[in-house]
C-alpha cells in the first residue's frame, strides 16, 4: 500500500502546490549543505589528526 502511494504521489508532483515543490526543494538545499557541511568537518579534523600523529575518523562510513 505505501509503495503504490509513494510512486502515485512522485508521478503527480507536477500537480502539487508551488508551496510544497518550494518547501522540499528548500529540505533538500539545506540537507545537502548539512551533509557538505559535515564532511568538511571530518576532513579538517582528519588532515589536524594526521599532522598530530594521529589516526582518527569521525563517522568512518557515512558515505557507504
Amino acid at each position: 500500500f505505501a509503495v503504490g502511494f509513494g510512486a502515485l504521489a512522485l508521478v503527480l508532483f507536477p500537480v502539487w502546490p508551488f508551496t510544497v515543490k518550494y518547501a522540499i526543494w528548500l529540505i533538500s538545499l539545506y540537507l545537502l549543505i548539512f551533509l557538505v557541511g559535515l564532511l568538511l568537518f571530518r576532513l579538517v579534523i582528519y588532515l589536524i589528526c594526521v599532522v598530530a600523529g594521529f589516526n582518527v575518523w569521525i563517522l568512518p562510513n557515512l558515505l557507504g
